[in-house]
């Protein structure tokens, strides 16, 4: 009887050495982990760069307006379904970072610039005179 408890101590102390040891030894493969950091950077960079093209084509868009080459309500349209979609790839590029203000790289010069308001038609700046 007196063997009891000594397998009883045995049985805990096992049980508390797996509990501790079992979350190294299921940790993810060491070849698994970088593989899965370069797919979440390749995904990144994708997002990036489509955030790039984007804001790039809402200045276009402007540009054409101010040059007379989009009427108000083409603008309008456009330029709403360009801003829409600059938002959706800034949250894309947040959820890929683990969220806002998380993010370690800095962001693209266009990203970081706010967007504006486009200009004014060229019919309204030959105006020039105050009202």
């Amino acid at each position: 009887m007196d063997a009891l408890p000594v397998i009883l101590v045995l049985l805990v102390v096992v049980g508390l050495a797996v509990a501790v040891a079992w979350p190294l030894l299921a940790g993810e493969d060491e070849e698994a982990a970088p593989a899965r950091a370069e797919a979440a950077g390749d995904a990144r960079a994708e997002v990036e760069e489509e955030l790039r093209r984007s804001l790039q084509a809402i200045r276009e868009i402007a540009f054409d307006r101010a040059s007379g080459h989009l009427s108000d309500d083409d603008f309008r349209a456009l330029d709403a379904d360009e801003r829409a979609r600059a938002v959706e790839l800034l949250r894309r590029r947040d959820a890929l970072a683990g969220g806002p203000g998380e993010n370690p790289a800095a962001p693209p010069e266009e990203a970081a610039a706010p967007l504006m308001s486009p200009p004014p038609k060229a019919d309204e700046k030959a105006g020039g005179g105050r009202a």
